[in-house]
This record gives C-alpha cells, structure tokens and sequence, in this order.
C-alpha cells in the first residue's frame, strides 16, 4: 500500500494580500500542516477563475515558503529599519 506523500494542511491563515494585475493577487499568509510542528510563512501568486460568476482565488506554482522561524530571522533585521526612518522622516516633517 503506497502512503499519501502530500501533505494535509491543519489551519491557514491569511496576513495580507496586494493586488498585482487584475486577474492575480499576492497573499501572504500563515500555513501549518497536520503531523508537522512548525508553522510556515507562505507567499503565494493567486488567480481569478474567469469562468466564475463569483470571484475565486487559486494558487499557482508560483511562490515561496518559509518554516515560520526561519521567516523572521530572514526579515528580523530588514522590518525593523524601515519603520525606523519612517519615525523619522514624520517627525522632521512636523516640525
């Protein structure tokens, strides 16, 4: 008996989603798989259906995924910085 290799997801949650042309979104969303510990960060490219009469998202090949840890050690450094000078900038622009 051959064992189902792909794996089964427990929970999704998305964070966020951006537009990128009409028929394609961007979601960035939060994964955990049944039997696995881990959480992962999955960004993923998402298409409209056109032959739908309601709108439907589907996920294409086209993405990335992080175990959720290895996402924040990947852009720890980077989130903090551009926040940071964001601070910045609005306090010169109120004076």
């Amino acid at each position: 008996m051959k064992k189902d290799s792909k794996l089964k997801i427990e929970s999704q949650e998305i964070l966020s989603e951006a537009p990128r042309r009409r028929y394609e979104v961007i979601i960035l969303s939060r994964v955990k798989y049944k039997e696995n510990p881990y959480s992962f960060i999955d960004l993923r490219l998402f298409q409209l259906d056109p032959g739908e009469e309601k709108e439907v998202l589907y996920p294409t090949k086209k993405g990335v995924q992080f175990r959720e840890d290895h996402f924040q050690k990947l852009i720890g450094k980077w989130a903090l910085v551009p926040s940071l000078l964001l601070q910045g900038l609005w306090c010169l622009a109120g004076t």
